[in-house]
């Protein structure tokens, strides 16, 4: 069985849980809560380490013409290996944008010091939030 050490398929479907719309005042904490799915055939480590080769949730900040504003938004750690065809439910927490506005969240995998999973043709989650 191939781990995110010496990866293989790093693909992964993504949900968010929760279907509100996002409205946050500028400068907040929020969270969103997400169903991450291993769709391929490498299981996911949880555990951190210096040289990487773990699995994180990470977001990435665009504008409402889904232009880059943050390209290391926020990461969110896994709180258990993610074997394939297994799933996990995991809260990421981001800080709003101090300008008020329509941002576009984007949220993906990512295998650290490695890559992000939409490098390797995974999709990434993208999820609308404005900023009041």
């Amino acid at each position: 069985m191939y781990d995110t050490r010496r990866p293989r398929l790093l693909k992964a479907r993504l949900a968010r849980l929760g279907a509100e719309p996002v409205s946050v005042k500028a400068e907040q904490p929020y969270t969103l809560r997400v169903s991450v799915h291993n769709v391929g055939d490498t299981i996911w480590l949880a555990k951190r380490a210096t040289v990487g080769g773990f699995v994180t949730v990470g977001a990435r900040l665009h504008d409402a013409a889904r232009q880059p504003v943050e390209m290391e938004y926020g990461r969110a750690f896994l709180s258990e290996n993610v074997n394939p065809d297994d799933s996990q439910v995991v809260d990421i927490t981001l800080v709003a944008p101090e300008h008020r506005g329509v941002y576009h969240v984007e949220l993906d995998m990512v295998c650290e010091t490695m890559c992000w999973f939409s490098q390797r043709g995974s999709d990434s989650l993208w999820e609308r939030i404005t900023v009041l």
